[in-house]
């Protein structure tokens, strides 16, 4: 059976899998910092709170860190920043890897977290 990305159509409940429309209430991007559970830091990481409508409003995180070219220290891929980039895509804001800049280099734009509170999504 193939995954379906970004599709809205009802769930078989016998699967297990409950699907709920929820706002992003807060996030907060981070740079080259290391969560107190990881051994290593991330290049990006985002720690996203979100409103489920409840009287507590649960988070999570996802990060990673991007390919680097071992001989010049540049950029050449997302590599386990990949899933940074999917969230992106999936909340309709795809952002865009400057190959061949390095970590420092490679942020999101001026604004970005205002634009993403208040976007609702689906999570599975």
């Amino acid at each position: 059976m193939a995954l379906e990305f970004g599709t809205a159509k009802s769930v078989d409940m016998s699967s297990n899998v409950i699907v709920q429309k929820v706002k992003i209430h807060d996030i907060n991007v981070t740079y080259g910092e290391k969560q107190d559970w990881q051994q290593f830091s991330d290049d990006i990481g985002l720690d996203i709170t979100l409103d489920i409508g409840k009287d507590f409003k649960p988070s999570f995180y996802i990060g990673g860190s991007f390919k680097i070219d071992d001989v010049n220290g540049e950029i050449v891929g997302w590599g386990r920043a990949f899933k940074v980039k999917m969230f992106f895509d999936a909340i309709g804001l795809p952002i865009r890897l400057a190959k061949g800049t390095s970590v420092s280099e490679n942020k999101l734009p001026e604004g970005a977290k205002e634009a993403i509170i208040g976007f609702f999504c689906t999570f599975r």
